[in-house]
C-alpha cells in the first residue's frame, strides 16, 4: 500500500470484535513499512519503523518515536487500556484515534497536517499533555462523547476548523493550551462541567470559546482572549447557564480580554465592568481581569516632576502673552 493503509470500521453494537478478530501480519506492507498489528495483548512496544499501527483489545502496549507519514490513519488504538503513545510523528494520515480506550497518556506527539490532529471516539480519562496539533484539516484535538479527559500545555495552532472540539463530551480538563488562529479556538456542542482554564486563544476568526447547543455548567476563568473574531465579542454562549468567573468573597476572577479595558478602582487587578458575550442570553465575564501592560501605568516621581515642570512653563507662557 502506497499512499494509503487500512482503515477498520464499524457500528459500535459489534465492539471489539470489529478489532480484533483480523489477521495482518507485517508483510503487509504500509510505504514500504510493515504493519504494526497488536490484538488481545497485554504488555509491550511497538517494534521500531512502522508503516502503520493498529492496537485492540490491549494493554499496557508503549508506542514510541515512530514517524508515520501518508497512510490511512498514522495510529489506531480500540478497546485498549493503559496505554503510553509517546514523542510519535503522524503526518499527512487520520492522525492519532482512539477508539473505546481509557486511561492512557498522549504525550509529545506531533499530528499536523491530517484531518483531525488526534481524535478520541468514546474513550474516558485520557491524559493528552505536550502534543503540537496544528495545520490540520479538521480539528486539532477533537472529543467526542469523551469524559474525564485531560489536556493540558497542547499546542493546537492554524487547523482549519477548531483547534480544541468537544462533542457530547463532558468533566474534561482543559488547560494551558495554545488555540490560536483556528476557526474556533475551543468549541464545546452538548458538553457539560468541562473546565478551561490558562488557556491561550489568540487570533482565531470566529472565537476564541464557542459554547453553544445545550452546552450547561462549564467553567471558564484566567484564559487570555487575544484579538479573536475579528474585531467583535471573543467568546460566545447561548445557554446563560455557564460560569465566566470563579466564585469567591467578595469577588471570583474571571479571564483577560484584550479588548475590554477599564478602571480597576479597587486595585485588585479586576475590571470594575462586566464584559458581555455574544449569544444573546445574557453570558457575561463579571470579574475581567486586567491585562499587565495593558492597563495605564502609575506615573513615577520624576514623570511627576516632569509634569509639573511642563504645566508651570504653561502656565508662565500664558501669563506672559495675556
Amino acid at each position: 500500500m502506497q499512499g494509503c493503509g487500512i482503515c477498520i470500521s464499524g457500528p459500535d453494537f459489534c465492539y471489539k470484535i470489529i478489532y480484533n478478530t483480523h489477521n495482518i501480519d507485517t508483510t503487509n506492507l504500509v510505504n514500504g513499512k510493515p504493519v504494526c498489528y497488536l490484538k488481545n495483548q497485554t504488555g509491550g512496544t511497538v517494534p521500531a519503523g512502522a508503516g502503520q499501527i493498529i492496537i485492540a483489545n490491549c494493554s499496557n502496549i508503549t508506542v514510541n518515536k515512530q514517524m508515520i507519514v501518508d497512510c490511512t490513519v498514522g495510529i489506531q488504538v480500540a478497546y485498549s487500556n493503559n496505554c503510553t503513545i509517546s514523542n510519535n510523528s503522524c503526518r499527512r494520515n487520520g492522525g492519532i484515534i482512539l477508539h473505546f480506550s481509557n486511561a492512557s497518556t498522549l504525550i509529545n506527539n506531533t499530528c499536523s497536517g491530517n484531518h483531525n490532529g488526534i481524535l478520541l471516539i468514546s474513550s474516558n480519562t485520557n491524559t493528552l499533555m505536550n502534543n503540537n496539533c496544528s495545520v490540520n484539516s479538521e480539528d486539532g484535538i477533537y472529543l467526542y462523547y469523551s469524559n474525564n479527559n485531560k489536556l493540558a500545555n497542547n499546542t493546537c495552532c492554524w487547523n482549519k476548523n477548531d483547534g480544541i472540539n468537544l462533542t457530547c463530551s463532558d468533566t474534561n480538563m482543559l488547560t494551558n493550551n495554545n488555540c490560536t488562529g483556528n476557526s474556533d479556538g475551543i468549541y464545546l456542542n452538548i458538553s457539560d462541567i468541562n473546565t478551561i482554564t490558562e488557556n491561550k486563544l489568540e487570533g482565531n476568526t470566529e472565537y476564541g470559546v464557542d459554547i453553544t447547543y445545550y452546552s450547561t455548567n462549564n467553567l471558564v476563568h484566567h484564559n487570555w482572549f487575544i484579538d479573536n473574531n475579528a474585531g467583535g465579542k471573543q467568546a460566545y454562549d447561548n445557554s446563560g447557564t455557564n460560569f465566566w468567573n470563579t466564585s469567591g468573597t467578595p469577588h471570583g476572577y474571571g479571564n483577560n480580554w484584550s479588548d475590554w479595558r477599564g478602571p480597576d478602582a479597587n486595585n485588585d487587578g479586576i475590571v470594575d465592568k462586566p464584559y458581555i458575550l455574544d449569544g444573546g442570553m445574557g453570558a457575561n465575564d463579571s470579574y475581567p481581569l486586567t491585562i499587565p501592560g495593558t492597563m495605564v501605568p502609575e506615573p513615577s516621581p520624576a514623570s511627576l516632576v516632569m509634569i509639573g515642570i511642563i504645566l508651570l512653563v504653561a502656565i508662565v507662557l500664558r501669563i506672559r502673552k495675556r
